[in-house]
């Protein structure tokens, strides 16, 4: 509906307008419980991933100085793959991952 104004002579044609704009639906970002289930998830399957490589790493070691006629439990770099191995599975069970489940990865991977 246009309304004429009139205003010195002069005819202007005015259209309403609407203050009160329609807003459109903002889509919000992920549900915070979604998130902290995918985040959760990502966290425990670096965890496994990383358990699991470092023990590789530790297999890799001992076969490589038992294949030189060595003994790899006296070998300083194989206990320091040990001693990194064992802090990467302690942070998988506070994450609830078994020490099965790391051997299971590992060899998966292998």
């Amino acid at each position: 509906m246009h309304h004429r104004i009139n205003r010195g002579g002069t005819t202007l044609a005015a259209t309403p307008v609407n203050v009160h704009r329609i807003k459109e639906p903002v889509m919000p970002g992920m549900p915070a419980w979604l998130k902290s289930q995918l985040e959760g998830r990502a966290r425990t399957a670096a965890a496994l991933g990383s358990a699991a490589d470092q023990m590789n790493v530790c297999l890799s070691i001992a076969a490589d100085l038992n294949a030189e006629g060595q003994d790899h439990t006296a070998a300083p770099v194989w206990q320091a793959a040990v001693v990194e191995s064992h802090r990467l599975q302690d942070e998988a069970a506070a994450l609830g991952i078994d020490s099965h489940d790391v051997g299971e990865e590992a060899a998966r991977r292998r």
